[in-house]
C-alpha cells in the first residue's frame, strides 16, 4: 500500500536540524506496533522498538 511513501508525499518535510525516520517511516511503525500489540499507548513503544529491531530494516532503506 506504500503508506509510508503517501504519508511522506502529502505532510511537510521534518525541519532541517531533525536526524531520524520521516513522518511516513514513523507512522508505519506506530501502526505496526498498534497492529501487533493491540496497545495504542505510545509509553511502551520505545521499549517494543528495542525488541523488535528488523522492524525498522525496511522503513530506513
Amino acid at each position: 500500500m506504500q503508506i509510508q511513501f503517501l504519508l511522506d508525499l502529502e505532510l511537510p518535510t521534518p525541519h532541517g536540524n531533525r536526524q531520524g525516520l520521516s513522518y511516513g517511516q514513523l507512522a508505519v511503525l506506530l501502526l505496526t506496533y498498534i497492529l501487533t500489540q493491540a496497545d495504542h499507548r505510545l509509553c511502551a513503544v520505545e521499549s517494543w522498538v528495542r525488541q523488535h529491531p528488523l522492524i525498522l530494516t525496511p522503513l530506513i532503506k
